[in-house]
């Protein structure tokens, strides 16, 4: 007896919709597999990867060094301005003084 309610299985629930967009899995490489690579290619791809890897390494460095640099300039810079705001004040202040002195 069959439930009413219950669609009867089909044969196209079961068949997978194919996705053009859906990238094939790479396939697993087994322990034997990875010992078969020819040993002459391994250290070509190392040091290519390393001297690749050393290149971006020097060029970050060189980066934050300049970057620690601009830092230092900037908090200089800063206190500069910082020294000249005071001295604006104080020039102001002078000025207040001497206009209460002399009158017009």
């Amino acid at each position: 007896m069959q439930n009413s309610r219950i669609p009867p299985f089909t044969e196209s629930k079961r068949k997978k919709i194919h996705n053009p967009n859906q990238h094939p899995l790479p396939s697993r490489i087994s322990k034997k597999a990875s010992t078969r690579i020819k040993p002459s290619h391994q250290p070509e791809m190392f040091s290519s990867d390393s001297s690749e890897y050393r290149a971006l390494r020097r060029n970050y460095l060189l980066l934050e060094e300049e970057s620690f640099a601009l830092e230092r300039e900037l908090k200089e810079v800063e206190v500069e301005v910082k020294a000249l705001e005071d001295e604006k004040v104080e020039l102001l202040d002078k000025l207040v003084v001497m206009e209460g002195l002399v009158d017009p």
